[in-house]
């Protein structure tokens, strides 16, 4: 069922990676469900996993010095979600990360994502594509919030 998932994905499934490969990927993914208003990362909290949105939406927000919870980002199916600050540094996280619906997340920790691109070019790769689609994502949610 997980490689089902994997393939939908499109970052995962654009990589081409063989049968081997995709049977050595989804040893390191896991599968969570979150109801709606569910929290998936509380302020404070280190932020384990990395994560695909395979179904739903999910919201992240921090709560500003009033009280009132400001969204930095919202994340739908074939999003990636992830406090990357704390999941790279294990450091706690300032932010709040949400199910606004019910929500199924692939997710993989630090470690494994370390340990697989290890494993040969297609996954190193990958891992630098997936950076790359973060930091393109963040790029632009800054930009729209300054302009």
């Amino acid at each position: 069922m997980i490689l089902s998932l994997l393939h939908q994905i499109p970052l995962i499934r654009e990589q081409n990676f063989s049968g081997e490969e995709k049977k050595n990927l989804k040893k390191y993914f896991k599968i969570r469900t979150f109801k709606k208003k569910e929290k998936i990362l509380n302020k404070g909290e280190v932020e384990m996993y990395f994560n695909f949105v395979y179904k739903g939406l999910i919201r992240q927000y921090y709560i500003d010095e009033n009280g009132n919870e400001v969204n930095t980002r919202f994340a739908d199916a074939g999003d990636i979600i992830c406090s990357e600050f704390s999941y790279f540094s294990g450091t706690p996280s300032g932010y709040i990360s949400e199910a606004v619906e019910n929500s199924t997340l692939l997710s993989i920790t630090v470690e494994d994502m370390d340990y697989i691109q290890s494993q040969g070019m297609n996954f190193l790769r990958f891992g630098k594509l997936l950076m790359a689609r973060v930091f393109f994502l963040k790029e632009e949610r800054e930009r729209k919030f300054l302009s």
